[in-house]
């Protein structure tokens, strides 16, 4: 991570250019400046929980209910070569 940028209200990404087109015209209070992000091959949503509720990560984000928080692998799960 390599900056944080916070508003009281939404408003645009800070940097003009610095995200996605698809974010176009996206209003927020935090926007999250990051690097060297990669593609992963091996964790997959399934494989975690919402720590504060032991909710399935796969199954919340299914019913766009995960906004932000933290993560952990579900019992006897792990990052395991395939």
């Amino acid at each position: 991570m390599l900056e944080v940028f916070s508003e009281k209200l939404p408003a645009g990404c800070p940097e003009e250019g610095a995200y996605p087109v698809a974010y176009d015209n996206e209003k927020a209070r935090i926007w999250i400046k990051l690097s060297h992000i990669r593609e992963e091959k091996k964790i997959h949503a399934s494989m975690l929980r919402i720590t504060s509720t032991g909710r399935g990560l796969k199954q919340t984000i299914s019913n766009a209910q995960y906004h932000f928080g933290y993560v952990s692998f579900k019992k006897n799960e792990g990052c395991r070569e395939k």
